[in-house]
């Protein structure tokens, strides 16, 4: 009796299972896609006519260099580096904004002005990745060595500093510092007196 029941059982829920009754579920997006986010990417550089000044973090003593990209037109870039004399005066850099293995992408050509000065400082990549946008920062990261690079929008009036050599102008400053004899300076805030003392020949 117990068989023949389940055997009703079986049949009965067979025969509801009629074809067509099997739906598409539309899968959900998870990813956002590297197309829409190198649109959103080239959006934010154009949103600045002055540039971009960044910093790049790289190396395993975690250096920090500074610079200007203009990002001018679709494929050149106004680019400076406080790297060394090479590159801290005003030129131009070709670069090419695509999206490159699924991600969007800046990617500076070979011997542009930023692969040499990469290829100088070492640890420094040529392509980049797109991470993101944080209050006005574009966070990018290296494909090769993983550096990481920052964007923040640059003034008009810093941008005038820069093109007037404002970099080597800061350098000659700190080479005059680095050869001045040991002093010690003070100054007074509400009733505390704070000291710097600097000795050059230890540089501290």
């Amino acid at each position: 009796m117990k068989k023949i029941f389940a055997f009703i059982v079986f049949i009965s829920i067979f025969s509801s299972c009629k074809k067509g009754d099997l739906k598409d579920i539309p899968l959900e997006k998870v990813w956002e896609d590297p197309h829409e986010k190198l649109k959103k990417l080239k959006e934010i550089l154009a949103s600045n006519k002055d540039g971009w000044e960044y910093t790049i973090t790289y190396g395993d003593h975690k250096t920090v260099s500074y610079g200007y990209l203009g990002f001018n037109t679709a494929s050149k870039s106004e680019f400076v580096s406080d790297f060394s004399k090479n590159f801290s005066s005003f030129g131009t850099t070709d670069y090419t904004l695509a999206v490159i293995q699924a991600n969007p992408s800046i990617s500076f050509k070979p011997n542009s002005r930023f692969s040499n000065f990469a290829a100088d400082a070492k640890y420094i990549d040529t392509l980049w990745t797109y991470k993101s946008n944080v209050k006005d920062t574009i966070h990018m990261e290296g494909e090769i060595f993983g550096a990481k690079m920052k964007l923040f929008k640059c003034s008009s009036e810093k941008l005038k500093k820069l093109k007037s050599n404002s970099i080597n102008s800061d350098v000659e400053k700190i080479k005059k510092l680095a050869l001045m004899p040991r002093y010690f300076y003070h100054f007074q805030h509400g009733i505390k007196t704070i000291g710097l003392e600097i000795d050059t020949a230890i540089r501290m």
